[in-house]
């Protein structure tokens, strides 16, 4: 009996506190600075040396190789949007999963193995 009043308080704890942090933020999410983004990401508002603009900006991170995953959070995959930058963007495979101002877009081959060998990966991207 106690155990079980235990467990339910925890789990009750637990929920309050997750949903006092506000929702998760991942790779592609809007932002308008760097605090909106977890602490190992970035807010892209343009791509640097381009004209490339992020519609109502992109959290994201750094990544090494186009077209890999690696070094991405899960279901994201590393991505340039013009420039040199390489960035982990969302997966996807229909415009409908990317946000508005976005499209679902091949990655490019990446210059490793771990590249699109087969044009399967897709990512979310600006539109141009």
């Amino acid at each position: 009996m106690i155990r079980s009043f235990l467990v339910a308080s925890l789990s009750v704890a637990l929920a309050v506190a997750v949903s006092a942090c506000g929702p998760l933020v991942t790779a592609g999410q809007a932002c308008t600075t760097r605090q909106d983004c977890p602490p190992s990401y970035d807010c892209f508002l343009t791509q640097p040396n381009t004209t490339v603009t992020f519609p109502g900006g992109f959290c994201s991170r750094g990544c090494s190789a186009e077209a890999d995953t690696r070094n991405c959070p899960g279901g994201t995959v590393c991505t340039t949007f013009g420039g040199s930058s390489l960035v982990c963007s969302p997966e996807c495979t229909a415009d409908s999963q990317c946000r508005e101002g976005y499209t679902c877009a091949d990655v490019a081959m990446g210059s490793t193995g771990a590249g699109n060998q087969s044009g399967a990966r897709k990512s979310c991207r600006p539109k141009p």
